[in-house]
């Protein structure tokens, strides 16, 4: 039977420097910083992921933020466009 395991997205207080780690495990598996005094000090998203697989932990952190600004972009330009529509109707 496969495993599971929760994996979590961490953030500095900017969301602006992001980390990757194993919940309930120590450290980090990876981070988009070198700065060594980086606090990451909330989950901003988790996901499960299977436990045996191996995982290449920089790439899936870089997957994950990118994912993440693309759907904040999304709905941003989509209320952008609702609002520039109820704009319009208003003129």
């Amino acid at each position: 039977m496969t495993k599971c395991r929760m994996v979590e997205l961490w953030a500095n207080e900017g969301e602006t420097e992001f980390g990757i780690r194993v919940a309930g495990e120590p450290g980090f598996k990876a981070i988009t910083t070198s700065h060594p005094n980086m606090m990451f000090e909330k989950i901003i998203d988790s996901a499960t992921m299977l436990e045996d697989f191996p995982y290449n932990w920089p790439f899936t952190l870089d997957l994950w933020v990118m994912e993440r600004f693309s759907r904040r972009v999304s709905s941003r330009t989509a209320s952008e466009a609702a609002r520039t529509h109820t704009a319009e109707l208003l003129q």
